[in-house]
């Protein structure tokens, strides 16, 4: 899903809505066929077909029939614009600065059917750095601290085991000098 924020509040006339990603989803569809003679499909065969195609899940076989199997899903979580939080997933502020994103990794059906009793919730949310969204999980990546007096650079990075790494620029703050 992509939204739009308001780059300059006050000129509400000027204001521009710039396309922001805060969720992917992107499926397989399979009753898609190639047209005969080297053709290309048309835009409202494509949006009928995979609008009419039944979801299943990642662990289910395609059988015959139109269907669509999710591959991939992400999202991506913003700061508030004054750095004090993180906001709900699907909401933005002004200055859309990325907290960040996370990605599903494993669903409840391949946690079962790969690894049945072997592992449980807890080994998957804290030896494995997963986060426990209903019963799928899903990957973080780091979360990066801004400097507002300095553009909002990006000055360190913490990752989900509390790892951090620093960065550090010279004197005109346009070169990192190390990190």
């Amino acid at each position: 899903m992509l939204r739009g924020s308001c780059v300059n509040r006050q000129a509400w006339k000027r204001c521009t809505l710039l396309p922001t990603p805060s969720s992917t989803t992107f499926d397989r569809e399979n009753a898609l066929t190639a047209p005969g003679g080297g053709g290309v499909f048309s835009f409202s065969t494509i949006s009928t077909t995979v609008s009419g195609a039944s979801t299943i899940s990642y662990e289910t076989a395609p059988t015959s029939g139109n269907q669509k199997r999710l591959l991939k899903r992400s999202q991506a979580i913003y700061f508030k614009d004054d750095l004090s939080a993180s906001l709900a997933v699907g909401t933005i502020e002004s200055k859309a600065l990325l907290h960040h994103s996370q990605s599903l990794a494993l669903t409840a059906g391949v946690v079962t059917g790969v690894y049945g009793s072997l592992v449980t919730s807890s080994m998957l949310t804290t030896e494995a750095g997963f986060i426990a969204v209903g019963s799928d999980y899903w990957t973080t990546s780091p979360v990066p601290t801004y400097d507002s007096t300095h553009f909002y650079l990006v000055t360190k990075v913490t990752e989900p085991f509390g790892n951090r790494a620093a960065v550090t620029f010279d004197s005109y703050w346009l070169l990192q000098s190390s990190s």
